[in-house]
């Protein structure tokens, strides 16, 4: 037998086990299932409404759905529960983060730091959305130490450079944004964190095409990631295809949402196609559900100008 022919039964034995290793509900995850989530949760509840795992089954499918409030009540309700400890705490992180408490989010993730995973790449996780919460927030000392400690965990890694690359990129860094982004390439260039740094920036230079020629090689590995496709819809209809964001925008499997980034892209896209009532309603309800919010209070103004003509 080859040596070929061993290392291929090698790989199909392993893609075999960890087919068979994974539980339903943790295949439901990695498939963004929520039918199946609220479906098993239901179940537990029927026999226990009180049933924590239930609440923090719900709490994850709603934040796949993009309903982070939703999502921080159950996880309210989810305490002492096993799926919470597992998989449940890091969707809890992700709401909090897009309900506007990144700090929140951080200083919970800074506890799990000390507790073991069977996965190896949990600890890299932690650090990678610790110094996101923290970029978010706007805590520069913070984010910056955090970063070290980040740079620290597994040199070379693309997603740690990127997301690097990101940060020093906000606080106006770009020189060392830009070292990073050199160090993230030495690996590879197909991240979608890479790309989406690199639309970033090409996105504020003006240059709409190449930006929305790496945020379409984003979304390939990360499809409905709301921060990809929100940013995506800006420099598409930014680039006068607004009728054809907003249609899809409406298709169901977009429509049923709540996150911030993409109703003020959708505002946005409105204004920019001279729908002005469709516009405003969209900052109304952004000022319903995240007041404050730096995204709210762009759209709000985006609006407003467009309206007196500015």
């Amino acid at each position: 037998m080859t040596l070929a022919a061993v290392a291929c039964g090698v790989g199909i034995a392993h893609a075999q086990f960890r087919r068979t290793d994974v539980s339903p509900v943790e295949r439901a995850l990695r498939r963004r299932n929520t039918p199946f989530l609220f479906q098993q949760a239901e179940t537990l509840l029927a026999a226990n409404p009180s049933d924590p795992d239930a609440h923090a089954l719900r709490g994850a499918a709603y934040s796949i759905l993009g309903w982070p409030h939703d999502a921080v009540a159950e996880f309210a309700l989810s305490g002492g529960g096993d799926f919470y400890e597992v998989h449940g705490q890091h969707y809890h992180f992700v709401a909090l983060r897009d309900v506007g408490r990144p700090v929140e989010s951080a200083e919970l993730r800074e506890e799990w730091r000390v507790i073991d995973s069977p996965n190896q790449f949990a600890h890299i996780a932690i650090e990678l959305n610790i110094v996101e919460d923290l970029r978010l927030a706007g805590d520069w000392d913070a984010a910056l130490d955090a970063a070290d400690v980040m740079l620290a965990t597994d040199p070379g890694n693309v997603l740690i450079h990127a997301n690097a690359a990101h940060l020093y990129y906000d606080m106006g860094d770009i020189d060392e944004a830009m070292f990073q982004l050199f160090l993230a390439s030495r690996q590879t260039e197909r991240s979608h964190r890479y790309q989406e740094v690199l639309a970033l920036m090409a996105y504020d230079e003006g240059l709409l095409e190449e930006a929305s020629e790496r945020l379409t090689l984003a979304r390939r590995q990360r499809p409905r990631f709301p921060r990809l496709r929100a940013l995506h819809m800006k420099v598409q209809c930014d680039g006068e295809e607004t009728e054809r964001v907003l249609r899809e925008a409406a298709y169901p499997r977009f429509a049923n949402h709540a996150h911030p980034e993409i109703f003020a892209a959708e505002a946005r896209c409105h204004a920019l196609a001279g729908q002005l009532d469709e516009a405003r309603e969209v900052v109304e309800d952004l000022r319903t559900m995240y007041p404050g919010f730096e995204a709210t209070e762009e759209a709000a103004a985006f609006v407003e100008a467009s309206a007196s003509g500015d």
